[in-house]
């Protein structure tokens, strides 16, 4: 074998192992690039998982008091009519509209830095429904909230409407959260 064909061997494993190098280091490179975005989704679906038990412990505690209200003040509607005025004093354990705080802000972080992206798009839907519902129960509240301090629910009938919105959305809500934790998995995996 010849000189030039020699170094022509050469210079081909050369060549061989260097792209053969590059593309092991592309695949390392690709698989701690999966192996980050899958303990970043653990820990997102770790934080909603907190986030949605916290705020469905916080809802629960306000139904039976919406239900209590909404029954006191269907019984005085009967009694006195839905047009009689209402007075927040002539209810025993009335104590304001007790909106519940209900957070999002680690759904909203899971969206922003895309650790949703490799999530299972059923489990993705059902937390997006499920947030859907709890914005949408929060706008009902603000509705009332702004109609009451504006003078507007005024009357046994409009705060019978309210507390009855305030339960009846709010067991709807309290049913998707039991639903997105079920859907959840145990521990973020």
């Amino acid at each position: 074998m010849s000189r030039n064909q020699r170094s022509f061997g050469y210079l081909l494993a050369e060549v061989l192992l260097i792209v053969v190098g590059v593309f092991l280091g592309l695949a390392a490179n690709e698989w701690r690039g999966r192996v980050a975005e899958r303990a970043t989704l653990a820990q997102a679906l770790r934080s909603i998982r907190q986030e949605i038990t916290e705020n469905r412990d916080e809802l629960r505690a306000k139904l039976p008091y919406y239900a209590e209200m909404r029954a006191s003040l269907a019984r005085a509607a009967m009694a006195q009519g839905p047009g009689a005025p209402f007075d927040k004093w002539d209810y025993e354990g009335y104590t304001g509209f007790s909106v519940p705080l209900l957070r999002a802000s680690s759904y909203e972080n899971a969206l922003a830095i895309g650790a949703m992206a490799r999530a299972d798009y059923g489990l993705s839907d059902r937390l997006a429904r499920t947030y859907m519902l709890q914005r949408e129960y929060g706008d009902a509240l603000d509705l009332y909230l702004a109609a009451f301090l504006n003078g507007r629910l005024d009357t046994l009938g409009d705060q019978g409407v309210f507390f009855g919105a305030a339960h009846g959305i709010g067991s709807r809500l309290a049913t998707a959260y039991e639903e997105a934790l079920a859907a959840l998995p145990p521990g973020g995996e």
